[in-house]
C-alpha cells in the first residue's frame, strides 16, 4: 500500500508518496493549483495502482475545493485530514520549528499511514457544497432584513403612517403597494381597480374599506416629500427585491442537493428542506458524535450553571457553539410548533414555568434535536405517537 500526503495551499500544493515501510517513493513535489498541475499529480501516480493508494490532506477550507472537485471526476478516492491532529504527530515525531509544505507533504503521508484510512465520500462532498449554501442563505436573510430596516428609515420620513397600518409589518402586500405605487402621492390617486387588485392580492387580509383608509392617509400624511427620499425608497426596495431573489435561487439549489442527500429527518412534520439542509450540512453526519449531547453542546444548546436553557439571565442566546446550526435547530423548533401537538404543549409548558419565549423555543429546540438524533443513529422515520 502508498501513501500520499498532499500539503494545501493558495496556488501550489506539495505532495510526497511513501509505502508501508515509510519509504519516499516520491519525493516531496510541487504543482500549481491548475488543471496542468493537477494533471501532473496523475501523471506520477500513474505507474502505481490506483486502489493501492491512500491520499489524504488537511481540512484547510476553500483552499480544497477545486482539488477535492478533480479528484472525485477521475474517480480517485481521498481522506480529509484534521489539521490538528497531524500536527499532534508531526510534533510527536520531532522537536525541530522547521516548518516548509514540502516537510509537511511527508508528514502527512507519515500519518496516513499510521491511522486509519476513511474515505471521503460523495455523500459528505454534497453536504460541504451544502454548508456554503445554507451559511450564504442565513448571510441573505440578515441582508434582507436589514434593508427592511432602511426600508422603516424612509417610510418614517417620506410616509410615517405607512407600517402603522399594516401593523408594523411589511408583509407581501405592503411591499406589492410600495414597489407598485411607491409614494403617497401615487397611493393617494389610487383607483377602484388598483384597490380591488391590491385586495386580492391581500387575500382577505384587507378589504376595500381598509384599503380606501390607507389612500386617506396617503392624502392626510405628515410625511415629507422629495425626490432625495424617492430615490432612496426606489433603491432600498430595488435592493430588498434583488436580495429575495437571491434567496429564491439558493434555495432551489438547496432543495436540488438535498435530493441527492438520503435523510430522516425531512419525514418530520414541520422541519422542511431548508431547515434539515441546515442541520444535516453543519452536523456532517450524527454517526460521528457518540450521543445526543455532544451535538447539543456542539449546537451551543446545552445549559450551564448561570443560565437557563440556552440562554442567559438577559434573555440573549448563548455565545458558543456552532451558530449556524443552531440557528436551524431554532428555526426548525418554531416551525414544528404548528404541526406536531405535543412539541406545542411542551412549548407551553415552558411558557407557564415563567420561561420567556425564545428560552422555550430553545427548550423546544433540544427535544427536537434529541428526535432527530434518534431517528438518524437508527435509521427511522418520524411517525405519529396514538
Amino acid at each position: 500500500m502508498y501513501h500520499l500526503g498532499i500539503d494545501i495551499a493558495k496556488f501550489k500544493h506539495d505532495f510526497c508518496l511513501i509505502d508501508d515501510d515509510g519509504n519516499i517513493i516520491i519525493k516531496p513535489t510541487t504543482i500549481t493549483n491548475t488543471r496542468e498541475g493537477f494533471n501532473a499529480l496523475l501523471a506520477a501516480l500513474k505507474p502505481y495502482d490506483s486502489s493501492s493508494i491512500q491520499i489524504g490532506f488537511e481540512s484547510t477550507g476553500h483552499y480544497t475545493e477545486n482539488l477535492k472537485q478533480f479528484l472525485f471526476e477521475n474517480n480517485i478516492s481521498f481522506m480529509i485530514l484534521n489539521p490538528v491532529l497531524v500536527s499532534k504527530r508531526k510534533s510527536s515525531q520531532t522537536l525541530r520549528r522547521t516548518k516548509t509544505d514540502k516537510i509537511d507533504s511527508t508528514y502527512i503521508a507519515m500519518y496516513i499511514k499510521e491511522t486509519t484510512y476513511k474515505p471521503y465520500s460523495s455523500l459528505l462532498y454534497h453536504t460541504g457544497e451544502l454548508k456554503r449554501l445554507t451559511r450564504l442563505r442565513k448571510q441573505l436573510i440578515q441582508r434582507r432584513s436589514k434593508s427592511l430596516v432602511r426600508i422603516t428609515n424612509v417610510l418614517d420620513v417620506v410616509f410615517p403612517e405607512f407600517k402603522p397600518f399594516f401593523n408594523n409589518q411589511l408583509g407581501p402586500t405592503a411591499m406589492y403597494v410600495l414597489e407598485t405605487y411607491r409614494t403617497p402621492d401615487n397611493i393617494s390617486k389610487l383607483t377602484l381597480r388598483q384597490i380591488k387588485q391590491i385586495e386580492s392580492i391581500a387575500k382577505k387580509i384587507l378589504d376595500t374599506n381598509h384599503i380606501t383608509k390607507l389612500v386617506s392617509l396617503a392624502k392626510n400624511t405628515v410625511g415629507s416629500a422629495s425626490n432625495v427620499n424617492n430615490i432612496e425608497l426606489d433603491i432600498c426596495i430595488q435592493d430588498h427585491n434583488l436580495i429575495s431573489r437571491q434567496i429564491e435561487q439558493v434555495e432551489h439549489e438547496i432543495e436540488l442537493i438535498m435530493e441527492k442527500i438520503p435523510n430522516n429527518i425531512s419525514s418530520i412534520p414541520g422541519v422542511g428542506k431548508v431547515a434539515t439542509a441546515g442541520i444535516i450540512s453543519e452536523i456532517g453526519s450524527f454517526e460521528l458524535f457518540d450521543s445526543y449531547e455532544k451535538i447539543l453542546s456542539f449546537a451551543g444548546l446545552e445549559p450551564s450553571t448561570k443560565q437557563s436553557g440556552a440562554m442567559d439571565l438577559n434573555g440573549h442566546m448563548v455565545k458558543h457553539g456552532s451558530g449556524y446550526l443552531r440557528y436551524y435547530l431554532m428555526y426548525a423548533a418554531q416551525t414544528i410548533l404548528m404541526h406536531i401537538p405535543e412539541y406545542y404543549e411542551y412549548y407551553q409548558k415552558k411558557r407557564n414555568e415563567g420561561k420567556a419565549h425564545w428560552v422555550s423555543i430553545s427548550h423546544v429546540a433540544k427535544k427536537l434535536l434529541r428526535m432527530m438524533y434518534h431517528l438518524e443513529t437508527k435509521n427511522l422515520k418520524f411517525e405519529h405517537q396514538s
